[in-house]
């Protein structure tokens, strides 16, 4: 939190709220179950989280080059709007997401399967005594 612009702060309560009532009125309009909402928002995390975290597994910490590209089915990249070229989403930041797939690879660049990197990823930790400073820790963000 130390990073956050503190005249920000305002906007995110008053989205946070946003939020709360989004969700607390989708559940009395349609009467469900507080604990069904509550078991989907947590499966849905664990989803997210994973999703966001299969192309970071087993990469070296750098902000560049910490990240693979996986292959899955095209119908997939679509929906995803092309979040398996992580790692030239990583390298190339600016290029727009329908563009990634169409980038010259690079010389490390390869794509091992989605479903491959998931089975990998779920077997659990991998120890490391490697430790990274983060060179943003503390900087504002305007």
């Amino acid at each position: 939190m130390q990073s956050l612009n503190k005249k920000f702060l305002p906007l995110v309560w008053l989205e946070s709220l946003g939020a709360l009532l989004l969700h607390g009125s989708l559940i009395l309009w349609w009467d469900i179950p507080v604990w069904h909402w509550f078991a989907v928002l947590c499966g849905f995390g664990i989803m997210w989280s994973a999703m966001q975290y299969v192309h970071h597994f087993g990469t070296s910490r750098d902000v560049m080059n910490g990240a693979v590209n996986l292959r899955t089915w095209r119908w997939l990249d679509v929906l995803w709007l092309n979040h398996n070229w992580h790692l030239r989403h990583h390298q190339q930041p600016t290029v727009p997401w329908i563009y990634l797939p169409f980038l010259e690879a690079g010389e490390t660049e390869t794509r091992g399967h989605i479903l491959a990197a998931y089975w990998k990823m779920w077997r659990g930790p991998r120890f490391t005594m490697e430790r990274v400073k983060n060179r943003y820790a503390g900087k504002i963000i305007r």
